[in-house]
């Protein structure tokens, strides 16, 4: 178990580093080029968010959108139960707004 947790840490770094400042999309306009690998934050527990964590380098949550894999937040909130870990609730992402849409109010009128 060691060994197999000394020689994956270079192999996410790799993933997150790399894919995670270059492929994906982009939930914030930020100065960098950091994008949201989906692939990369399944394989790693939410680590391929990148540009969320960019724009919110302080939050224990990675994921913004509902559909955005954050496994290591879940830890967190796990190991806050547990009394072994406080969560800074003031730091964390905020929730997205849901966008409006003209169309939608026509269809709910109807």
């Amino acid at each position: 178990a060691y060994f197999f947790g000394m020689m994956s840490h270079p192999i996410q770094g790799g993933l997150v580093n790399s894919l995670g400042h270059a492929i994906g999309g982009r939930n914030f306009d930020t100065k960098d080029n950091s994008r949201n690998n989906l692939l990369v934050a399944w394989l790693v527990f939410g680590e391929g968010l990148q540009n969320n964590h960019h724009r919110f380098p302080k939050s224990a949550k990675f994921s913004y959108r509902s559909w955005e894999p954050d496994a290591g937040f879940l830890a967190c909130l796990a190991l806050e139960t547990l009394g072994l870990l406080s969560v800074a609730y003031s730091y964390l992402l905020p929730v997205p707004v849901p966008h409006w849409h003209p169309q939608e109010e026509t269809r709910r009128a109807a």
